[in-house]
């Protein structure tokens, strides 16, 4: 039977050619869109690393005479953190060169052997971790005298002490010891830092100290505050206010980090939103397209179908074949799928794509296809029953 059905489908190659072209295209997309939506979903659901709740990120941006002279825009920055605690909103506080969301990268490849891994890093006073609420699994942070060391205090995450120092225990490990600047020593270990988001893929993260008389260069930093809970939006014009005194030349622009992640989100979620609607209409059409096909096919194959009845066949075992054929049609274009996917996931065209996360994607999609092709082979294979013995033995 499924000899006979496979032959009579090829025998049609040319009517079933390009609707099965269009499920193969359709399904390409739907595994595209699952793909985006199921690493999506496993990203959003790994620990961030640090909180977000009643903080407000003030980005200052310097006056450009501060930086003719050195070290008097880091006094300056120092000078607003020290102030914005005196307000009684105001709960800690801390600067950087970036903050969670803000979408800037400074990145840095450290070495090991011949390879060189990037490595997104943070710049900030010692108090970032408090404001944060950053958890170290092993380790300490640094703190204020550690200005004074011979080598820069670093605290990093565990993926990148894997990549670096394998098994090694990474505490006290020396980075960059023949650089004619001062060594990196790793003195701190987080589990993972995603400053860029829920969305984002996790990657090498490394915290450094931001030691404000050494700021140079830098034509904006950003004031971190931690304020009390409850804190209305009107203490906004107040802390800026209260910073323009302190820093009249200096501009700034105060948003919280719940805004920041909304606008984030936004951002991020319009290109799954694009593939989504492309996904849509591209299976309405093969759904009108299989439909009409289908269709096409039972008026033709009237004698056909006429024939089969008048020998016995029952009303089910027709609608039975149409069915099967239109999944045999779907089968072929998802082996050919299947084969195309392989070849982009096994040359890493996809990305960094975790083999679970393809191979759960490519199921999802061929489930819908076939639900797809299915539902739409239901109306066809009716009109198939419909068609009297009589009728095919009188067609001409």
């Amino acid at each position: 039977m499924m000899r006979h059905l496979l032959k009579l489908v090829w025998n049609r190659k040319g009517a079933n050619a390009l609707i099965t072209l269009e499920i193969f295209l359709s399904l390409l997309v739907v595994f595209a869109l699952t793909a985006i939506v199921s690493t999506s979903w496993i990203k959003f659901r790994r620990p961030l690393g640090f909180k977000i709740d009643n903080l407000w990120n003030v980005k200052m941006r310097i006056d450009p005479e501060d930086l003719r002279e050195p070290g008097l825009a880091g006094a300056t920055a120092h000078r607003l953190l020290r102030e914005s605690r005196t307000l009684d909103r105001v709960m800690d506080g801390t600067v950087s060169i970036t903050t969670p969301y803000d979408g800037f990268w400074v990145g840095y490849g450290f070495s090991r052997g011949d390879t060189v891994f990037r490595v997104d890093m943070e710049y900030a006073t010692p108090e970032l971790r408090e404001v944060l609420g950053i958890e170290l699994v092993a380790g300490r942070w640094f703190e204020p005298a550690d200005a004074a060391l011979p080598w820069i205090p670093l605290v990093i995450n565990r993926r990148l002490a894997l990549e670096l120092f394998g098994d090694e225990d990474p505490l006290g490990q020396i980075l960059n010891e023949n650089d004619s600047e001062k060594p990196w020593r790793v003195i701190g270990l987080v589990e993972d830092y995603r400053r860029h988001g829920e969305l984002s893929a996790p990657g090498n993260v490394a915290f450094e100290p931001l030691w404000l008389d050494e700021v140079m260069g830098l034509d904006q930093l950003s004031l971190l505050l931690a304020v009390r809970p409850g804190t209305k939006p009107a203490f906004e014009e107040e802390l800026v206010k209260h910073l323009e005194r302190v820093a009249p030349t200096w501009s700034f622009t105060v948003k919280s980090l719940e805004e920041m992640r909304e606008s984030y989100f936004e951002s991020s979620l319009v290109p799954l939103l694009v593939v989504g609607i492309v996904a849509v209409f591209l299976m309405l059409m093969v759904a009108l397209g299989l439909v009409g096909v289908l269709w096409q096919n039972v008026t033709q194959r009237t004698r056909e179908m006429g024939l089969r009845r008048a020998k016995g066949a029952t009303a089910a075992a027709v609608r039975r074949q149409i069915l099967i054929e239109v999944t045999l049609m779907t089968s072929f274009a998802v082996v050919l799928a299947a084969v195309i996917t392989a070849q982009l996931w096994l040359t890493g065209i996809l990305g960094a794509i975790d083999f679970g996360v393809y191979a759960l994607a490519f199921v999802l999609a061929a489930a819908v296809i076939y639900l797809l092709t299915l539902l739409c082979g239901l109306y066809p294979s009716w009109l198939a029953t419909r068609i009297r013995p009589a009728e095919a033995l009188h067609y001409e």
